[in-house]
């Protein structure tokens, strides 16, 4: 996500440090990532990514 620009660093939760989750909310609150989001999430809406494991599955077993 953080390389198609709708997310920054990721945030562990194991090791939370206030510095970084202060830079991530910063970075969710910015205007500049929510047009890339909403394109690819309308982007993902339309794809059936269930439809394409299963003929690569299928593909798998014909060989």
């Amino acid at each position: 996500m953080k390389r198609l620009g709708v997310a920054g660093d990721p945030v562990s939760t194991r090791k939370l440090e206030r510095d970084k989750l202060k830079q991530a909310i910063s970075f969710a609150q910015r205007a500049e990532p929510m047009p890339r989001a909403s394109a690819r999430g309308k982007s993902m809406a339309q794809e059936n990514g269930t439809a394409t494991a299963v003929a690569k599955i299928e593909t798998l077993f014909r060989q």
